[in-house]
């Protein structure tokens, strides 16, 4: 079974395998960051949280799901960043798009909801809040 384009979902942490990640500045630079996969998988690479530019061969926009895709270094579409201010102990994270700027989004963080993009807004959006724990 192949886990590369597997959709990114909330669940909640209360048990923590199969939600393990890592802020990966390796493969980046200038401030941005690739969401690294770091639980189980069957793949013989790294998995990355990715979103694809409008037009590719999976159109991407505001309320497109994010999904997991082998780890590439400084590819566009896996690049994300803190974004605005804290609140809460945690910030939103902006999604690095040449003309867009979207936020991972989780409208309602109830089990199984879509992570997707969504306009990043400096009312910061209590579903567009995250944090490292």
């Amino acid at each position: 079974m192949r886990q590369s384009d597997t959709n990114v979902i909330v669940w909640n942490c209360e048990d923590p395998k199969g939600k393990t990640w890592e802020l990966d500045r390796s493969m980046s630079s200038g401030g941005w960051f690739q969401i690294k996969y770091t639980g189980p998988t069957q793949e013989s690479f790294d998995l990355c949280v990715v979103g694809q530019q409008a037009g590719g061969w999976r159109d991407f926009g505001s309320g497109s799901q994010f999904y997991l895709w082998e780890c590439l270094p400084n590819d566009p579409t896996q690049q994300f960043r803190w974004h605005g201010r804290t609140h809460g102990g945690g910030r939103a994270i902006q999604w690095h798009e040449q003309n867009r700027e979207f936020c991972l989004d989780a409208e309602t963080f109830s089990n199984g909801d879509a992570v997707i993009a969504y306009g990043c807004t400096t009312q910061l959006l209590d579903h567009q809040i995250w944090a490292v724990l």
